[in-house]
């Protein structure tokens, strides 16, 4: 397992994929991993870097590639080529079981594997451009897809993705967000907005902002991610350095109304 010592630090130098790896706590690093499938295309950066399990394994993600690691992040090999796929993030169950998906717009799909990354199969997603997806189990996950019709639907599965259902409502209550995780079968959390964080205590189909201590803005930034150490104690952090901590399951959500007009035997 890692240690207080042990950090790493990821995105791009020059657009190219870049991981940087300390053994002190962040006095200096290592550049462990520079390079990209094409060297003539510039593209982006590591995306997301997960370690399932807090041990050797963990994975990570860029514009054209799925990589993983045995040795804490020493060094990286490619398990997954995909040109253009644009990877943007990675959830895992654990070692074995891992979700790796593209919100782009032209190439927004999902993948899976359930053997460690030696085969991945495209799932089934509901039609639209995913926001994201987060897989409390190998079965149950949530995902968020913004449709032809610029609504921002959030669907649910208890099958692994074979069937997906659809939680709020397009018109009343559609809702977008970045980033989100369940913490049970009903409650989830999501990052949506400028610096707000939502909760949802019906799987899904409403969501609500949560109360803050500030009023902080700046520019147009937001969250940028979310760390949770239990179900009550999470932090949110994001943009110019902001961070936030809530140790009380982010309080009461702040009521929120979600209504559309009833048309019915009104004339056109």
């Amino acid at each position: 397992a890692f240690n207080k010592d042990t950090l790493m630090a990821w995105g791009d130098y020059g657009l190219v994929p870049s991981i940087l790896y300390s053994i002190d706590g962040g006095s200096s690093y290592t550049l462990v991993y520079h390079d990209r499938y094409d060297p003539w295309s510039f593209k982006s950066g590591i995306t997301d870097m997960v370690f399932p399990q807090n041990n050797n394994i963990g994975y990570a993600v860029e514009a054209d590639r799925i990589l993983k690691t045995t040795n804490k992040g020493l060094t990286w090999s490619v398990i997954r080529l995909d040109v253009n796929r644009y990877f943007s993030a990675l959830e895992a169950i654990d070692n074995n079981n891992v979700f790796a998906f593209s919100s782009d717009y032209s190439s927004s799909k999902i993948f899976k594997t359930s053997n460690g990354g030696a085969s991945w199969e495209e799932m089934n997603k509901p039609a639209g451009e995913i926001g994201y997806a987060y897989f409390l189990t190998t079965a149950k996950g949530w995902m968020i897809v913004r449709n032809d019709n610029q609504q921002d639907l959030v669907y649910y599965t208890s099958n692994g993705g074979t069937n997906w259902t659809q939680k709020n409502d397009g018109e009343a209550s559609s809702f977008y967000s970045w980033k989100f995780r369940f913490v049970n079968d009903s409650t989830g959390y999501a990052l949506s907005g400028l610096f707000r964080v939502y909760k949802t205590t019906d799987s899904g189909k409403v969501w609500q902002p949560l109360p803050r201590s500030n009023n902080y803005e700046y520019l147009g930034y937001s969250h940028n991610d979310f760390h949770f150490l239990n179900a009550n104690q999470f932090w949110a952090g994001g943009g110019h350095g902001f961070l936030e901590i809530s140790t009380n399951g982010g309080g009461t959500p702040l009521p929120t109304a979600y209504f559309k007009i009833d048309t019915v035997g009104m004339a056109a």
